[in-house]
């Protein structure tokens, strides 16, 4: 990693990566989720770029601009803002942060993860309901649906301010498009799979990459489909990785865990995990041929701290089904499974072929 070092400046963690043409300030944002405690985000210092935002709450913006005083930095200094994609954690805070008189920042975000904030935000009248339509026929019964709605419906006012706030100061950011902020020039790369939206930001002369959620060190990031498109949303995702592996990356900074060199072996083992996943549903299709997804999914294992599928609250199984899904989508477009639908019980069942 010639020229590119990385030093821990304070117990939260946040560190300085400097290079020959850029420095680069990690900031350790506070989630306080079950799952993932903390949301990076990286400032290119001495040019006013942030990437992320993190997510809205008091603590997290009290951490993000005590850090920046640590610097020597105010919010009017942030020159840019890239939003590598539109979930909540990585780009909340804008809706407080658009109030602040002292941001003049641009912030800039691929015009698809706006359009799925939109569609968000209109509520659970439209989207909603064709989402609930496809978790039924994925087999999920239907006091799960319900819980799921509950769940997911007390973030639909979080999500319509985000919307609106984003809407009055965002710029669209296109695929491979560059853009110059404070003299530094980056790149956008686009990564769908976790998001439809996603970007990758890469700077030239550190050879660094932001990464947000669509590679993580010690975690998958989660790629699920629920209503089905013509090309199955792993492949995209699995295509978007590859593409990574054509890129000179000398340091990979992610939205979540820590910094780390070797990019591509994590590519590799991020493609594995995938295709040993599809392998192990198309067994569990070959033992219980007529499954659903929802019935799949709870044979699967997963990698989170509930003692039984029974326990899994029900965001977790909405997850799990809609990536479990995603995987029977890639086995179905390899023609490994075939698809059927039951009239009687309105669900889609999984045969081997």
């Amino acid at each position: 990693m010639q020229g590119l070092r990385l030093k821990t400046h304070s117990e939260e963690g946040s560190a300085r990566l400097e290079g020959s043409m850029a420095s680069i300030h990690r900031l350790k944002i506070p989630l306080g989720l079950d799952l993932l405690d903390h949301v990076n985000l990286y400032l290119f210092v001495d040019h006013g770029l942030l990437i992320d935002v993190g997510p809205s709450g008091d603590e997290a913006y009290s951490t993000l601009t005590s850090e920046l005083e640590e610097l020597g930095l105010k919010l009017r200094d942030l020159k840019a803002i890239i939003v590598t994609h539109a979930h909540i954690d990585h780009v909340g805070m804008w809706s407080r942060l658009v109030r602040d008189e002292e941001l003049r920042a641009q912030l800039m975000i691929h015009p698809s993860e706006l359009a799925s904030l939109r569609n968000l935000a209109r509520g659970l009248q439209g989207p909603w309901a064709r989402r609930k339509r496809a978790l039924r026929e994925l087999g999920v019964p239907r006091e799960d649906v319900e819980r799921m709605e509950l769940e997911l419906k007390q973030f639909t006012p979080a999500v319509q301010g985000l919307y609106e706030a984003l809407a009055q100061r965002a710029r669209p950011l296109k695929a491979n498009e560059e853009v110059v902020v404070g003299g530094l020039r980056v790149k956008a790369l686009w990564t769908p799979g976790h998001s439809q939206g996603h970007l990758c930001i890469y700077e030239r002369g550190t050879k660094a990459l932001a990464l947000g959620d669509h590679v993580l060190p010690t975690i998958t990031p989660n790629v699920s489909e629920f209503e089905e498109r013509r090309r199955p949303k792993l492949m995209l995702y699995l295509d978007s990785l590859s593409k990574l592996k054509r890129v000179n990356v000398n340091l990979a900074l992610p939205g979540h865990g820590e910094p780390f060199n070797d990019l591509h072996r994590r590519v590799d083992e991020l493609q594995k995990h995938h295709f040993d996943r599809a392998e192990r549903l198309l067994r569990e299709v070959q033992r219980a041929p007529g499954s659903t997804a929802y019935e799949l999914a709870s044979k699967l294992e997963w990698d989170v701290p509930y003692s039984s599928w029974e326990a899994f609250p029900a965001h977790q199984k909405y997850l799990a089904v809609g990536e479990a899904h995603a995987h029977l989508r890639l086995l179905e477009h390899r023609g490994l499974v075939e698809k059927v639908f039951d009239e009687a019980k309105g669900v889609k069942r999984y045969l081997p072929t």
